[in-house]
């Protein structure tokens, strides 16, 4: 099917584009496809070194911008879009958090997901989310938000 052959041809730029512009490892992916239509893209990876909060939020937010912007600029992928332009409601990230081994903090992000308008955080101690609104509020203001408690929203209360 001609859907799977550019899905993967997609799966492959976004890959190495990330890979190359942010050092960060593929490790995963997916489509979803409906009619001859791709709907959505999920792409895994794996950072070399620990990141904190901040960085983890400011790559998802730059690997999104990224990839998005490859697959709108490729007319031939554009052909089986199911939504034109592609945008970020399409796709979804996650960013897999390196662990050293003498790193035993349980609040260390393990990983970081970016799904539609929502930014997610996951611990072992804890999960909190926020918004793509929020994430880029923080961003541009410069707050660290390095205490969870305070700045997200908690799925454990």
């Amino acid at each position: 099917m001609p859907e799977t052959f550019l899905s993967d041809s997609i799966v492959r730029s976004a890959n190495a584009l990330i890979e190359e512009k942010f050092a960060l490892i593929p490790c995963g992916s997916s489509t979803e496809t409906s009619n001859y239509q791709i709907e959505k893209i999920s792409l895994s990876f794996t950072s070399l070194t620990p990141l904190s909060l901040e960085e983890l939020r400011k790559l998802l937010m730059r690997c999104s911008e990224e990839i998005v912007h490859l697959i709108n600029s490729q007319e031939t992928y554009c052909l089986f879009l199911k939504n034109i332009p592609f945008s970020q409601e399409d796709l979804k990230i996650a960013i897999h958090n390196c662990r050293t081994d003498d790193n035993e903090d349980p609040s260390q992000i393990i990983f970081a997901i970016l799904s539609g308008q929502v930014l997610t955080y996951q611990s072992n101690e804890s999960k909190y989310t926020e918004t793509y609104d929020r994430a880029i509020k923080k961003i541009f203001t410069g707050a660290s938000g390095t205490d969870l408690s305070e700045d997200y929203s908690s799925e454990d209360e």
